[in-house]
């Protein structure tokens, strides 16, 4: 869970209340005013760039420097497999949000570009490049792969994540159709 107790608490009440149904006013108490939550989250959007960044920081505390002569494929399924083992806590928030993302397209479209660039640093920490318009191809077609395999891993109870992996291998192979991905 995050350190960020407005954090904490906002992900807490969004996983009982759902995303729909919670409110910035909902973080105010004893601790907080409403002109503090403001100034935390002048918006939801915030919050969900707040939970983005602490979800990066803790999957990208945790990756193994990767070793240049393993392949990208391997060391991508390493990244991600990294990045199901940091947001094992946050599961219950995690599937409400994406059960409620679907109801909130605004919010949905508005959040894309800090999925794409979640989805560069985890490739960036797998030693892939992101830059020009191969890297921008790469990051797309990997967002596309990291989507898929949320699907499994969100209904996954195997306590290995054994059908996340068979996801994710699958998922990453589909990504060598891609010319520009190569892994």
């Amino acid at each position: 869970m995050p350190k960020d107790p407005l954090l904490k608490k906002a992900l807490t009440i969004i996983a009982n209340k759902g995303w729909g149904q919670f409110e910035l006013k909902d973080l105010a108490d004893e601790k907080a005013s409403l002109a503090q939550v403001q100034a935390h989250f002048p918006d939801k959007l915030s919050l969900l760039e707040a939970l983005g960044r602490h979800i990066d920081q803790m999957t990208l505390e945790n990756i193994e420097p990767f070793d240049p002569s393993e392949k990208s494929r391997d060391r991508l399924f390493s990244v991600m497999m990294t990045r199901f083992d940091a947001l094992s806590d946050l599961k219950p928030v995690i599937k409400t949000l994406w059960q409620d993302a679907w109801k909130d397209p605004m919010t949905t479209l508005c959040s894309l570009p800090m999925g794409a660039n979640s989805m560069s640093w985890l490739l960036q920490a797998a030693g892939v490049d992101t830059t020009g318009i191969h890297g921008a191809l790469r990051i797309k077609a990997f967002g596309l792969c990291y989507l898929s395999t949320v699907w499994s891993w969100l209904s996954d109870e195997t306590p290995g994540l054994d059908e996340t992996m068979a996801a994710l291998d699958k998922n990453l192979q589909r990504l060598n159709s891609f010319p520009q991905f190569y892994i």
